[in-house]
């Protein structure tokens, strides 16, 4: 009887961790997408001629550097896979690959901030208040697309 609670448990663990991955490898996905079909037109608009430029370079630059990640990450989530459907399930092995998918999507984020972080230091503030916006929006638009896709629109 133990064996068999045993063999249950570890089965619906396994089922959990692969159903997890996958929302997370969709949520990603679609959140890759979305940032690199987006133009950037609410602040192009507001920005004079050369700060558009600039802030279009540096979208371009995030979006170059992410585009350079991408691959890894991609790589990482495919050795989790595996991990998950090898004949024995190596813990420690999930563990690492998980966290290194997660220290890439950390790398992605602190690249972009720091370009950023360089483009708004040749701003004014209310060129900066113009991007600060954007930001939010943008952030906003993608809780409201994700809320819709779970069913749960905003």
């Amino acid at each position: 009887m133990s064996d068999n609670r045993n063999r249950i448990l570890k089965g619906a663990l396994i089922a959990s961790v692969v159903v997890n991955l996958l929302i997370i490898g969709l949520f990603a996905g679609h959140k890759a997408r979305q940032v690199s079909r987006r133009e950037p037109a609410a602040v192009v608009h507001n920005l004079p001629p050369e700060k558009k430029e600039l802030f279009l370079k540096t979208m371009e630059h995030i979006r170059s550097q992410n585009r350079a990640v991408r691959p890894e990450i991609r790589k990482a989530r495919q050795e989790v896979l595996d991990i998950l459907t090898a004949p024995d399930f190596d813990g420690e092995a999930y563990h690492s690959k998980v966290m290194e998918i997660h220290s890439l999507r950390g790398e992605m984020r602190m690249g972009a901030s720091l370009i950023l972080q360089a483009t708004a230091a040749q701003f004014t503030r209310e060129e900066r208040e113009a991007v600060a916006a954007y930001l939010k929006a943008l952030r906003s638009e993608r809780s409201g697309r994700r809320g819709e896709s779970r069913g749960h629109g905003r």
